[in-house]
């Protein structure tokens, strides 16, 4: 199958030969991705450096908060005790309780700020995945070989995609999963120009549909939709 598939996109290059020799830009290429992904990295590291010292900190907030609170209320005991001392017992439970109302508007503070740097943290998560090469778990390849075999797919399932090394590396990852679980998968077409991105499927049975899902893979459905026949997965280049 990667024989015949690098023996056509090979043809197809032959007439829009790049600037430079394939291993000086592939060296390039894997230089520059490595700078992007130790850079988001690094950001990463230091949100997650903030998000931790935060959580400690909203920890030493509350126990000061806790010790307010019984400050607060022993100053109000020994005004309910004494009576020359009552106005002075008064002025330290309303101190307390001044520093008490500031302690947890700080505390609320550090809340909104924490929820903040989760969003920021999911999303320097996200930023990793776009900027390295497309994978799938252990769990996912589980989920969608049993999916496969547990509709008992016989159809051939042919692989188009898009003609580069990271489409073509993640094109065999999932073709591999769905021949695990029982189907006969083949090479398809070769594109060496730009088609969809991510992931479009052509299934009558929805076999293909329901064993994406099962992985939790983001896919479009245009069954019924243009020349394919049979069944075909159409892996484009990876959403940016």
């Amino acid at each position: 199958m990667a024989s015949t598939v690098k023996t056509t996109a090979a043809t197809r290059l032959k007439s829009s030969m790049p600037a430079l020799l394939q291993p000086t830009a592939e060296l390039w290429n894997t230089i520059f991705n490595v700078v992007l992904v130790v850079g988001a990295i690094l950001v990463l590291t230091g949100t997650w450096g903030a998000f931790w010292t935060g959580n400690m900190k909203e920890f030493y907030s509350n126990e000061r908060i806790s010790a307010n609170e019984a400050q607060t209320a022993a100053a109000n005991a020994a005004a309910a005790q004494a009576g020359e001392g009552a106005a002075r017992a008064n002025e330290r439970a309303a101190l307390a309780d001044e520093r008490t109302t500031a302690l947890r508007s700080d505390v609320e503070r550090a809340r909104v700020e924490q929820e903040r740097l989760r969003a920021h943290a999911a999303e320097l998560e996200l930023q990793l995945q776009r900027q390295g090469p497309r994978t799938l778990s252990n769990d996912q390849l589980k989920r969608i070989s049993a999916s496969i075999k547990s509709d008992g797919i016989r159809d051939v399932i042919t692989f188009d995609y898009y003609s580069e090394t990271e489409t073509h590396n993640f094109t065999k990852i999932i073709a591999g999963a769905m021949q695990l679980g029982g189907a006969n998968v083949e090479a398809g077409a070769a594109y060496i120009n730009a088609i969809e991105n991510g992931i479009v499927v052509w299934d009558q049975s929805g076999s293909v549909q329901r064993a994406l899902m099962a992985a939790n893979i983001n896919y479009k459905d245009a069954t019924g939709t243009g020349d394919k026949t049979g069944i075909v997965v159409q892996i484009g280049p990876k959403d940016m």
